[in-house]
């Protein structure tokens, strides 16, 4: 869910206007299949990210709780976490081989997962290991949603934080300006091809492709023409995704490059082929939508928040068992 979702569902929550009784519906069906496993609502490291840089501590802290208790402490690791495993699965698929169940590594009901991390409680002296009710106890807190939450919104991220988002933006703004000056379209579009490749796929492929032994002959043929190339890009969905958006928000030159618009790239890039809705903002869901990414990896892409228990997935498809009805966030 895009961070605006969560707040206008936690509004409808304490009765607020205009979001209630305007979303009391959609809420209701939310808390509902959230409490009874129906569906899952993963959280990213985007919505805490977001979260911790409101202003107001009591803010902070329901929200925080608001998302812990739809969540159920759920979250989606970042779309860097498997990349390596998806160019595998790639390689697999061009080889007519095997492929390796994703989805297991993506989500996880451990916080730290939407670091890409798994938590592990350990003791500090060897000698006195941590007994297993100690770790159930300290498992069990962790999964507080009002504990976890006050932890979190007392230690608050500093405007150190929110000032390197700006300055990203605005360094990103004129590495574009130069990178993608050429007049010529199509040649911006070669440009833009080949930073993808060469910043975010060469050096993991040409790792996996020595750990797996592939035959120059094969490799040849991935890369043989440019719509080979698509094919094999496109089997790579959460990087597929990071280009799509990314290249987008980089042509258009009219667009200045705003300070949360990485946040909501790489968000998208994880949770679009890995859950079967995503509630983004209106561009996303449009660039998304009109280059067929919901339809290439069936996931219905909305920006409408009554649509999200409404609009079919695709025709006669019904959700996916093995893909949480991630709600999806990106930072507004």
């Amino acid at each position: 869910m895009d961070q605006w979702v969560y707040i206008s569902l936690l509004r409808c929550h304490k009765s607020l206007t205009p979001e209630y009784p305007k979303y009391v519906n959609v809420y209701r069906k939310v808390i509902e299949t959230a409490n009874d496993k129906t569906n899952q609502f993963p959280f990213s490291v985007a919505h805490l990210h977001e979260t911790m840089n409101r202003g107001d501590l009591t803010s902070r802290q329901e929200l925080l709780k608001f998302i812990f208790d739809i969540s159920k402490f759920n979250a989606i690791c970042p779309f860097t976490r498997v990349l390596d495993l998806e160019i595998e699965n790639a390689l697999f698929k061009s080889l007519s081989l095997p492929t390796i169940d994703i989805k297991k590594r993506v989500f996880d009901d451990d916080i730290g997962a939407c670091f890409g991390m798994k938590g592990k409680i350990v003791s500090k002296n060897s000698i006195k290991p941590i007994s297993e009710d100690i770790k159930t106890q300290i498992g069990q807190s962790l999964k507080d949603s009002t504990l976890m939450s006050s932890v979190l919104a007392n230690g608050r991220m500093n405007l150190k934080g929110i000032q390197r988002d700006n300055e990203l933006a605005q360094t990103l703004e004129k590495l574009r300006k130069a990178q993608y000056i050429h007049s010529d379209k199509s040649m911006r579009k070669n440009i833009s091809d080949a930073r993808f490749y060469t910043e975010v796929i060469q050096d993991r492929f040409l790792k996996i492709i020595q750990r797996l032994n592939i035959s120059k002959e094969h490799i040849e043929h991935i890369f043989g023409d440019r719509a080979s190339i698509e094919k094999f890009a496109k089997s790579i969905p959460s990087a597929y995704i990071f280009h799509t958006l990314n290249e987008v928000r980089n042509m258009n030159l009219s667009r200045l490059i705003e300070p949360h618009d990485l946040w909501d790239i790489t968000s998208l890039a994880i949770a679009v082929p890995y859950c079967d809705i995503v509630v983004t903002e209106r561009e996303w869901a449009n660039i998304l939508n009109e280059k067929g990414i919901g339809k290439l990896y069936n996931t219905k892409i909305i920006y409408n928040i009554e649509e999200i228990f409404t609009a079919p997935l695709t025709p006669n498809t019904p959700p996916s068992p093995e893909k949480p009805l991630g709600l999806f966030p990106t930072i507004n």
